[in-house]
Parts: C-alpha cells; structure tokens; sequence
C-alpha cells in the first residue's frame, strides 16, 4: 500500500460537504449533502479498493498548488519547461434566494464538484482516471465538458484528454441529478463562490503580522460548519488509524463539544458573532 500523507491534502467544500484532493490533483475523498454521509471518493482508506478521481500526467511534470486568495478555492499547477496545466477545484456554493446581505449561514449548494483544466503553454496529452467497483449512486453524474461536447463520464475507467494550448476544459462531479450545465453557468458558479468566501473573510478583524495563516485558518473552520444545523465538525475524515493495524481509527465527523468551543473562540476572537 502506498498512502499519501494525510497533511499533504487540500481541502474544500461548501459547508454541507468536502473533498481532499492529492499533491497531485488526485481527488481521493469526497462527500455530499453532509461531511458524515457515506463518501462517493474515499481511497485514502483503502488504495487498492477505495474510489477516486486522477490526473495520469508525464512524468517530467512538476507540481505545486495553493488557495486563491481570501478563498476555499483550490488552485493547483502542473508545469514542465514547455508547459503548464492550471487546475482549480471548487464545490458552488451560495446564498439562498432572499438571503439578506451578511447571511453566510442560509446556503444553496448544488452538491457538486467543479474542476477547470486550463492550458497555459504547449499542447499536451493527458489522463483522466476514474476507479470505481461500482457507482455508488444511480443519480451520481460525472460529467466532462470540452468546448460544446459533453461526454459521459459513468463507464469509462479512463480516456485521453489532448489538451491544447489556450484551451479550458470542466470536470463536474454530482451525487444528485442536477440539470446540465453550461460553460457560462460554470464561470458564474466560480464568481459566486468566490465573492463568498472572499466577503465573509472580510469581515474578519484580525489585523497582526499572522493575518495570513489566521485567514487561512479561519476559512478553514467557516467551511467545516454544516450550513443547514450549524453543527461544527471535529474534522471532515474518518477512519484513520493513528497507525497501520491500530485500533484508533475513530469517525471525527461530529460536531463535539470541545471542538466546538474551541472554533466558536475562534472565530468570536476575530469578529464573528453569527
């Protein structure tokens, strides 16, 4: 078994839901609707049998990632010296209609997964790799879109993405069988989750010389409180052993009452009060 180091992951979500996503873009966790539902991807407890979603890249490329500023949004880099591929992973997320201006709390997620593929420089071929046993769920969609095509994504193990320079290609992942959408609908999806994330770390009064890491922190903590019961969770996995054949592998996907606390200090340090 080769596990990659759980700190190594990124994580995002829309405050119902979350996935963690590999050093190398490799989606290996991932949950709708509630962070304690039974997990569509989860091959960090099991990398033979467990599902996930990857990215099959030459093996000159070189990677590096982080989070787009003040945002839950993943944005990860595959480069060589001809190239480079700009990956950017999100879960939409948004208020529900007649929210008023400071309401964070009343979301509408579309309990999906986006994922925008971007060429920088030089055309290159890829992969894209799909492992499942079985499809967890008959309304579960995975959906490609290039241009105006749309593949199906639901059979194949895996097929070839030739990507061109200048070229912007989508991956959707979705547990319900929400409607099709377009090219347009997807970018205004981004906008939307951006402004969200970004306005609501605004309002953060932490102003000292850790103002980055506490955003980033705070970000963190906003997007692991479930949006329709508030419940604050203890951490967005389960089942990992403390070690290989130990029996501390406990589910952490509650809302304790010592964590609880601990984030609610938090964030009532910094300014929040609902």
């Amino acid at each position: 078994m080769s596990y990659e180091p759980i700190e190594n992951y990124g994580i995002i979500g829309d405050c119902h839901g979350c996935a963690l996503i590999s050093s190398k873009g490799n989606i290996d966790w991932l949950t709708f609707e509630r962070f304690d539902s039974d997990p569509l991807l989860w091959s960090i407890l099991d990398d033979t049998q467990g599902s996930s979603i990857g990215l099959d890249f030459p093996p000159d490329f070189f990677w590096k990632r982080s989070y787009r500023k003040d945002t839950n949004i993943l944005e990860t880099t595959a480069s060589n010296h001809e190239t480079q591929i700009k990956i950017t992973d999100y879960m939409p997320v948004g208020r529900k209609f007649k929210s008023t201006t400071h309401d964070y709390t009343k979301l509408k997620a579309l309990h999906a997964l986006v994922r925008k593929i971007q060429v920088v420089g030089k055309s290159v071929r890829v992969k894209i790799t799909k492992r499942f046993n079985s499809w967890p769920d008959s309304q579960s969609t995975l959906v490609f879109l290039e241009g105006k095509e749309r593949l199906s994504f639901r059979e194949e193990s895996s097929f070839d993405l030739f990507l061109v320079e200048g070229s912007c290609h989508y991956l959707v992942i979705s547990q319900d069988n929400i409607p099709q959408l377009s090219i347009k609908q997807l970018q205004d999806l981004e906008k939307i989750t951006n402004s969200f994330w970004s306005e609501w770390i605004s309002y953060s009064q932490y102003t000292g010389n850790l103002k980055g890491i506490i955003d980033r922190s705070a970000l963190t903590l906003k997007m692991l409180i479930h949006a329709p019961t508030g419940a604050i969770m203890a951490a967005p996995t389960t089942s990992l052993p403390e070690n290989f054949g130990g029996q501390r592998n406990w589910d952490y996907r509650y809302s304790w009452i010592r964590d609880s606390v601990f984030t609610l200090y938090a964030l009532g340090y910094l300014g929040y009060s609902g």
